[in-house]
């Protein structure tokens, strides 16, 4: 099933972003362009951000990335006010997170009371539950593609 070029290519809410280098990659593709005709649409159009909540831990303003138009390999960046002002991330926030200890190797991320988290709506979960919970089950066994059996060189 092919996606809808008249839907967001990415819904990304209610979320908590912690970042220490960039929030995006930046040479992705972040073109704010409808992907049949290649019209320039509203951000939100093409990427649905908003309620989040961004974190660095060294306590950076977060930057956002789109793709230039006219050359894909090139970027313009965008400060978070710019970034809302263009419709993206408006109810989101850039603030502590307040999690217990986010540092390698605690991995510890656990909503403190009081965090920033509240004002977005994140709800909390026990990390140790996401992700897969059960086992995939195995293919089954393939029989070999010819029969396989040891031949006596003498016989030929």
């Amino acid at each position: 099933m092919l996606a809808d070029p008249d839907k967001p290519a990415l819904i990304f809410t209610h979320n908590i972003v912690i970042w220490n280098h960039a929030i995006q990659k930046n040479l992705g593709f972040w073109l704010c362009q409808h992907p049949n005709s290649q019209q320039d649409v509203p951000c939100p159009e093409r990427f649905n951000l908003d309620y989040n909540l961004y974190w660095s831990p060294e306590r950076k303003e977060p930057s956002f990335i789109t793709s230039d138009p006219d050359n894909p390999r090139g970027t313009h960046s965008h400060s978070m006010s710019d970034w809302q002002k263009m419709g993206e991330d408006e109810h989101s926030i850039n603030a502590d997170a307040r999690l217990a200890d986010a540092r390698y190797p605690a991995d510890n991320f656990t909503v403190q009371p009081g965090s920033a988290a509240e004002k977005i709506g994140f709800t909390a979960f026990d990390p140790k539950q996401a992700g897969l919970t059960t086992a995939l089950p195995r293919p089954p066994v393939q029989p070999p593609a010819f029969p396989l059996e040891v031949m006596d060189p003498a016989d030929y």
